[in-house]
């Protein structure tokens, strides 16, 4: 199995998602975009992404939208795309790799058929 973790980090305004896309894209968006395509077919996605409830429906650092965008990027690998949104304080951009939910999806999705637990977990 090869796992490829993409952190894109896009600080920026919030763009609002259609069901098509973002309605605006920028250089990093379209660079992605590009290169994306690229990569085989084989490989599978897990987005992670923060909500801690701002004005900006961001993670302190990513707009949620910008996060989420990732999913018209990897259309056509749809089936291997996966999506989790981590809600509140715990949210925070520099947080998620502390969060013990963050840890238990990365566990389900690398181990999907398995019965494999998260530290701590009973």
């Amino acid at each position: 199995m090869i796992v490829k973790l993409v952190k894109i980090r896009i600080r920026s305004r919030t763009t609002p998602l259609t069901a098509t896309g973002p309605t605006q894209t920028t250089p990093v968006y379209n660079y992605f975009l590009r290169t994306l395509q690229r990569l085989p077919n084989t490989i599978s996605y897990l987005n992670i992404a923060g909500n801690i409830g701002d004005a900006a429906q961001s993670d302190g650092a990513v707009a949620l939208n910008s996060a989420l965008s990732l999913r018209f990027l990897l259309r056509p690998t749809r089936d291997q795309y996966q999506e989790f949104v981590v809600h509140g304080k715990n949210a925070r951009h520099s947080r998620l790799h502390e969060n013990y939910e963050v840890d238990r999806q990365i566990v389900q999705f690398l181990y999907p058929d398995t019965t494999k637990k998260v530290d701590g977990e009973k």
